[in-house]
């Protein structure tokens, strides 16, 4: 069971969900997800259930500005648009927004 103690010392600077999973993203460019990841939702490659806090690794260290989701993906904002789904990737589709 999740604990806010996961994540203990973090200061958040964008926190979302969808239907079954969770994406907390922190002021120093970390992003954790937990919950269902049944279709890579979390941008993770582990398993269908993420019980814990666990970080995405990502190519570099994004604070995003907000974070948000459905029942099959998630969605990333900083000055770029991450979608993360299926495609097993954070950066599988990267938008630079203008």
């Amino acid at each position: 069971m999740f604990s806010y103690a996961d994540l203990k010392g973090e200061q958040i600077s964008a926190i979302g969900c969808g239907t079954s999973h969770t994406l907390v993203g922190t002021s120093t460019g970390q992003l954790f997800a937990f919950g269902s990841n049944s279709d890579h939702q979390c941008g993770l490659d582990e398993g269908s259930i993420v019980a814990t806090p666990t970080e995405v690794e990502l190519d570099e260290r994004i604070v995003f500005k907000q974070l948000c989701g459905g029942s099959c993906h998630s969605v990333g904002l900083d000055s770029e648009l991450y979608q993360f789904t299926n495609s097993d990737m954070i950066g599988c589709v990267k938008k630079t927004l203008t």
